[in-house]
């Protein structure tokens, strides 16, 4: 990564979201749009994409470690995908709903705690169709038994 070779160096700001975007599109708009993102966007100490990532150094096991450098209780944090739910994923989840209903409650500004709001939606849009499937198959279930019964 010279100079010589064409490397202008480490994008900040704007410019990185556009660097980064080349490739990762859907990562960028979902980040840019997340608590983090605007308070990196605004100077107000969210990390960049590179803080976290580094420059394609990162691999989902060590996602964990690396929020635990500026995140005290990480817990869950590699659970937040609608195709891994488990109570650990909910009880995160929960407990950060809460954080946010007490400081709401209180009058104060919330905490950049839940990272990626739109995940959670995910999350929750997933949830559902995992519950919708579940519903499905009790019925699926009863009506067998109620056919075998016939029988």
């Amino acid at each position: 990564m010279s100079k010589a070779g064409g490397f202008i160096g480490i994008p900040s700001g704007k410019a990185m979201f556009d660097t980064c975007r080349q490739c990762h599109s859907d990562s960028v708009d979902r980040y840019e749009n997340s608590i983090m993102g605007k308070a990196y966007l605004d100077n107000k100490g969210g990390p960049s994409c590179v803080t976290c990532h580094k420059a394609h150094h990162n691999s989902m096991p060590v996602v964990p470690k690396v929020c635990e450098s500026c995140h005290k209780d990480t817990a869950g944090f590699d659970q937040i995908d609608p195709m891994s739910v488990n109570k650990t994923t909910i009880t995160t989840l929960s407990r950060i709903r809460i954080e946010l209903a007490e400081q709401k409650a209180k009058g104060n500004k919330p905490p950049l705690i839940p990272e990626f709001p739109e995940e959670l939606g995910a999350f929750q849009i997933g949830f559902v169709a995992f519950g919708a499937v579940l519903v499905l198959f009790i019925i699926g279930y009863i009506t067998y038994i109620l056919l075998e019964k016939r029988r």
